[in-house]
C-alpha cells in the first residue's frame, strides 16, 4: 500500500465527498502540460465543472433555473485576504508565485451544489509540510471568503456536517517513515479550526506507533467515525499494518488552534 499522500500516489483519481446529493463527489483529473512542468486540475461533479488555466480556475455551473453560468476565479478574487508574514515571492522569485507567498493553483475539495459553494485551498510555501489558506467560492454572487490556515504536507477528504456549521477535512503530516493523515475540524460559524479529541474503538488490540485516517463519516452533528490504518515504521515490509478506527464526539471540549 502506498504511504505516501493519495494526492501524490495518484494521476487520475476520485475524491468521495459525500453520500447526499448536495455534496455530489468530484472526479478530479490532473493533465500534465506539454509546454512546461505544471499539472492543470479538472474537477468534475455533473453539474459543476471546474479547470485550472495557470493560477485561474474556469468554472461552470446549473444555476437553480436550470441556466449555465460561468465564471473565471482569478488571483485579484482571493489573493488579497491572505496574511504573508514574509515576501516570498521575492524570495523564491519563481513562478507560479503570487499575492506574495502564494505558491500553488487553486485546489478544490469539495462542492456544495444546494449553495453553489466550492471549498479550495491554495499552498504558502514550497516545503514538505507547508501552510494552507483554505476558502470558499460563492458562485451566486461570484465571491470568495477566507475560512482559515492550516499547515501540513497535504489537505483531502472535506465533509461539511448535517446542519453546515461544521467542515470536517484530513490534513497530512511527514515523520521519517511515512505521511500520515489526521482530522481537522472547522466551525464555520465561530471561524475557530479545532483539534478534537479521538479515540480509537480498539484500544484492546496491539498499537502501533503510527496512525493514520483514511476516510470521515459524520454520524450527528457532533459525532464522527474514522477509520484508517497503524502500523510499525520499523517494518519494512508493513506486515504489521492493521485497520483501525476512532470516534469524535465534539462535545469532548475540543482544543481551539
Amino acid at each position: 500500500m502506498c504511504r505516501a499522500l493519495p494526492l501524490l500516489c495518484l494521476i487520475a483519481f476520485i475524491l468521495p465527498i459525500a453520500g447526499e446529493d448536495r455534496f455530489p463527489p468530484i472526479q478530479t483529473a490532473v493533465v500534465f502540460s506539454e509546454n512546461s512542468n505544471r499539472a492543470a486540475y479538472k474537477y468534475d461533479s455533473g453539474d459543476m465543472h471546474a479547470e485550472t488555466r495557470g493560477n485561474d480556475v474556469q468554472i461552470s455551473w446549473k444555476a437553480a433555473d436550470g441556466t449555465l453560468q460561468t465564471w473565471v476565479m482569478i488571483p485579484d478574487d482571493f489573493q488579497n485576504q491572505v496574511k504573508c508574514e514574509e515576501d516570498k515571492c521575492a524570495v523564491f522569485n519563481s513562478f507560479p508565485c503570487y499575492g506574495k507567498c502564494i505558491l500553488s493553483s487553486p485546489e478544490i475539495h469539495l462542492y456544495d451544489s444546494s449553495d453553489k459553494k466550492l471549498y479550495f485551498s491554495v499552498a504558502l510555501d514550497l516545503s514538505q509540510n507547508r501552510p494552507y489558506a483554505v476558502f470558499t467560492a460563492d458562485l451566486n454572487i461570484r465571491k470568495t471568503t477566507f475560512l482559515f490556515e492550516t499547515y501540513g504536507s497535504g489537505l483531502i477528504r472535506f465533509f461539511v456536517s448535517p446542519s453546515a456549521s461544521l467542515l470536517a477535512f484530513l490534513e497530512g503530516s511527514r515523520n521519517g517513515c511515512a505521511s500520515n493523515l489526521h482530522l481537522r475540524v472547522f466551525d464555520i460559524k465561530r471561524k475557530n479550526l479545532l483539534e478534537p479529541i479521538v479515540r480509537r474503538t480498539d484500544e484492546s488490540a496491539s498499537l502501533r506507533e503510527n496512525v493514520s485516517y483514511e476516510s470521515i463519516a459524520w454520524l450527528s452533528d457532533t459525532q464522527l467515525l474514522l477509520k484508517g490504518r497503524m502500523w510499525n515504521c520499523r517494518d519494512a515490509e508493513a506486515t504489521d499494518e492493521v485497520p483501525t478506527q476512532a470516534i469524535v464526539n465534539l462535545n469532548d471540549k475540543p482544543v481551539q488552534r
